[in-house]
């Protein structure tokens, strides 16, 4: 599985790809993204980028709530899924948490939701 970070005003970006399954790579996204947040404490936002997941189940579904939780609910900040793929933005739908994220096509939208909030 791919996993990138980079940090850019204040926003983590989170690149992902291939099988997100979360038992496999739950611990490791979470602890990526806790480190970012402890070495960067102005750290509000975090955009996923989905587009190249294959697949995702429920331990993957589990750990963006994890990180939602941690962002939007602990720091008050915005959690974005970007650019999901088919297979993402069908599981998003039937689970109806495409109403706890804000989903946008591209990183340009994602910050104008963000300079919005």
């Amino acid at each position: 599985m791919k996993i990138e970070t980079n940090i850019e005003d204040n926003i983590v970006f989170l690149s992902l790809g291939g099988e997100f399954a979360g038992q496999d790579y739950g611990l490791q996204i979470v602890n990526l993204i806790n480190n970012c947040l402890q070495k960067n404490t102005t750290v509000l936002h975090l955009i996923i980028e989905m587009e190249e997941i294959s697949s995702i189940d429920s331990g993957g579904l589990g750990v963006l709530l994890t990180l939602y939780n941690e962002l939007d609910q602990q720091r008050g900040g915005e959690v974005i899924i970007m650019k999901p793929s088919m297979p993402v933005e069908k599981m998003l739908n039937v689970t109806k948490l495409n109403t706890v994220f804000l989903i946008v096509s591209n990183r340009q939208e994602a910050i104008e939701k963000l300079n919005k909030a």
